[in-house]
């Protein structure tokens, strides 16, 4: 990889179930690949040399950089859906601080399918951004190849949403969701290579988990009008600069985003509408397809070239 004169990125957003959407078109593109290649072995990991993931997106990302197939990795977040989230009893609930969700369900899943892979010993860069804070300060945080950490702990910290899981503790420090200030981790993709291979061009595929959203506001608003346009609509749009910065800097032709339209936000722990979000997922696939595999295709042609 050193000497490579293009790396190919993959960027997973965060989203709680809807990170099913991202796998539906992982998986289909997978097995177009396979057919188009003529090998049933072929795995999504062929095509990608670094990964990014934000919350649902680095569990995503670490089933990738595990050797897990998209089609697998697809089948192992359906199945797992409803158990992770796992509502804490009700007389627990009561007390302010409790979150909605025990996430012990997700910690034994990551066990079980990460075991105990350290981020420094990952066969690709891999960054998954968390959120690390000591009472003093909160300090944005991306556990990389530097780290000689458990992946799955890098995951579990990246996935503590406020409010929905608890916050995670170790060494007098504690991590909460990345997506606090990295949902879109494109820039974290982009920052990362650079530092380790700055005569190295990259290309990046970002996969929106949460999708897009049409804004209802207009107009002039009262204090809380604004608040809730701010939490409901612009917070879902933060990603939105980083692929315009990746675009300019890498290039237009080398950057590729998936998000599908939809028209009202689906919240990222209504488990019981896994399988509309895979829908909608499959819908866009076809409308994406091409040029997917042609940004994916065009990549495997310029390295066998290469070679």
């Amino acid at each position: 990889m050193p000497g490579k004169k293009m790396h190919t990125g993959l960027s997973i957003c965060g989203g709680g179930i809807l990170g099913i959407g991202p796998l539906t078109i992982l998986k289909n593109l997978e097995k177009d690949l396979q057919d188009e290649f003529g090998d049933p072995n072929l795995q999504i990991q062929h095509f990608f040399d670094c990964y990014a993931g934000t919350s649902t997106g680095s569990i995503i990302t670490a089933l990738l950089v595990s050797g897990i197939s998209a089609q697998k990795a697809f089948r192992i977040f359906k199945n797992n859906a409803k158990n992770i989230f796992t509502k804490y009893p009700w007389y627990k609930r009561v007390k302010p601080k409790c979150p909605t969700y025990d996430h012990s369900y997700l910690f034994r899943v990551l066990k079980a399918y990460l075991g105990n892979s350290k981020m420094n010993a990952l066969p690709y860069p891999t960054f998954i951004p968390t959120t690390r804070m000591n009472g003093k300060k909160a300090v944005e945080k991306v556990w990389d190849d530097r780290d000689d950490e458990l992946l799955r702990f890098a995951v579990a910290t990246s996935t503590a949403a406020p409010t929905y899981f608890d916050v995670i503790e170790k060494d007098g420090q504690s991590y909460c969701d990345g997506g606090l200030w990295a949902n879109d981790a494109t820039m974290v993709l982009e920052s990362g290579m650079k530092l380790r291979f700055p005569e190295s061009k990259l290309r990046v595929l970002v996969l929106n988990t949460g999708m897009s959203v049409p804004s209802k506001a207009y107009g002039n608003m009262s204090l809380i009008g604004w608040a809730k346009y701010l939490i409901d609509d612009w917070v879902a749009r933060t990603g939105n600069s980083n692929c315009f910065e990746a675009m300019a800097n890498l290039g237009k032709e080398n950057f590729m985003r998936i998000s599908p339209m939809i028209e009202e936000p689906i919240e990222l722990d209504k488990v019981e509408r896994l399988a509309e979000v895979i829908e909608i997922w499959e819908t866009h696939y076809t409308e994406v397809k091409k040029d997917l595999l042609a940004f994916v295709k065009n990549e495997a042609k310029k390295e066998s070239e290469s070679v």
